[in-house]
């Protein structure tokens, strides 16, 4: 029987999290990464995890990404092609 090293899990909750942005991108297209970090976490939101987890997406062609990143411009997120 294989063993479950700590850093497997980390990537297995890097894996659960990737899925469930990509499914709420694909559901409700144009949340902002703080919109994103709400739907998944609360009113407190973990939104540095969900901004690397986006650029992650957003580098493998999971997800698009539009607006300069700016306060003013927030990155959206819509599905991948």
């Amino acid at each position: 029987m294989r063993s479950i090293a700590p850093c497997d899990i980390v990537d297995i909750g890097k894996m659960a999290l990737a899925d469930d942005i990509e499914l709420l991108v694909s559901r409700r297209p144009g949340l902002t990464e703080l919109a994103l970090a709400k739907f998944l976490f609360g009113r407190t939101g973990y939104q540095q995890r969900v901004n690397s987890t986006c650029r992650h997406l957003f580098r493998e062609g999971h997800v698009e990404r539009h607006g300069t990143g700016g306060p003013g411009h927030p990155f959206t997120y819509y599905p991948g092609r």
